[in-house]
């Protein structure tokens, strides 16, 4: 190991230290060639690790999706008993589902790909082996297929584009009590694609759970995410960035 490397383990470990991130998801960031984050992003992660309800206002390049991904990351429960408990009820009725932790709104097919890579890269274990799974459903994509991998029951992180996720919702392909993090990405986005319906449909059921953590992010907050914000998130905690765009 070369000093180049033994001085960015330290910088990472002192970095990353004050966040309280475990030592594995350090690692990963590592891996993944992430030297430092802005205070920007460690307000975000922060936060997020604090389960307050979290707005993150900020334009595009700002690492905000970085910072999603590594606050929500660190909140795996990662023995998967209750999943694994649960799950052997549900095939003595023959019924086979995935419980998620982790549920995230994307506003296009790509975005949800490209998050799903991340996502797999950050959380991977030893020689970036993931011990969960992770599913990005889009339209394009048969809905079997999604319902199939669902089924195996090892699905911890769900993300993917409102309608498609809605419908997932509607035929109950997943259960939806395990889901401690909502995450709604390039929420301005969404809106203005017109998934405010499907939106609805997602958040109301979720919002049964009183331990629910709520986390948007958006390029500025106008009527429509605002209406949203207002109607459905309490008392969320706003970080605003006026930053430059972050080179990595």
């Amino acid at each position: 190991m070369s000093e180049g490397d033994l001085f960015l383990i330290s910088f990472l470990k002192v970095g990353f230290a004050s966040l309280g991130l475990n030592e594995q998801l350090i690692n990963n960031i590592k891996r993944y060639g992430i030297t430092k984050l802005t205070p920007f992003q460690m307000e975000v992660i922060k936060e997020i690790k604090e389960n307050s309800n979290v707005i993150v206002d900020s334009i595009e390049g700002t690492g905000r999706t970085i910072s999603l991904i590594i606050g929500t990351l660190d909140k795996i429960d990662e023995t998967k008993q209750q999943q694994e408990q649960e799950q052997q009820e549900r095939q003595q009725t023959d019924q086979q589902f995935s419980f998620p932790q982790i549920l995230m709104i994307l506003p296009t097919k790509e975005l949800s790909q490209t998050t799903k890579v991340i996502y797999s890269s950050l959380g991977g274990g030893e020689n970036n082996n993931n011990d969960f799974k992770v599913l990005s459903c889009i339209g394009g994509v048969k809905i079997s297929m999604d319902i199939e991998i669902l089924k195996k029951g090892n699905t911890q992180i769900l993300l993917g584009t409102p309608g498609r996720i809605s419908d997932l919702f509607s035929r109950k392909r997943f259960d939806t009590d395990n889901i401690k993090i909502l995450v709604f990405d390039e929420l301005d986005e969404i809106l203005s694609r017109g998934f405010e319906c499907q939106l609805e449909d997602i958040i109301k059921p979720l919002n049964n759970n009183n331990n629910l953590q709520i986390i948007v992010s958006t390029s500025g907050i106008n009527e429509l995410t605002s209406n949203f914000i207002n109607t459905f998130i309490k008392i969320p905690k706003i970080i605003k960035s006026q930053q430059e765009p972050y080179k990595f």
